[in-house]
């Protein structure tokens, strides 16, 4: 099975649009690139994605979240499932609700 990868595109509160992933349309895997230093929301020790992103990821058969963390070249994974069963979602302001999974909670792959 060939492997089809789409961009998948935010708004920004400024009208600005920018890439904030890849989904893999076959295995519904969604591959973000990430660096902790600037997307880790400390405060809670998670990482997050937009809610509405997450929502239209979902309606595109999202089984899962592979994010590269660009400072250290780890790689982790957290399952749909485990999304839904530990996520959370607060307000991040100005980007709006964000849902977010703590990091206890990704499984690391590799480096």
């Amino acid at each position: 099975m060939k492997v089809t990868k789409e961009q998948v595109v935010l708004k920004l509160p400024t009208g600005k649009l920018t890439s904030v992933g890849e989904l893999d349309v076959n295995t519904g895997i969604f591959y973000m690139f990430r660096s902790k230093k600037k997307h880790f929301l400390r405060k809670f020790g998670a990482w997050g994605l937009d809610l509405v992103t997450f929502t239209e990821l979902r309606e595109r058969g999202l089984t899962g979240i592979n994010l590269f963390e660009k400072d250290s070249g780890n790689t982790y994974f957290v399952s749909l499932n485990n999304i839904l069963d530990n996520g959370f979602v607060d307000l991040f302001p100005p980007y709006g609700e964000q849902i977010f999974v703590g990091a206890e909670h990704w499984e690391l792959l590799g480096h």
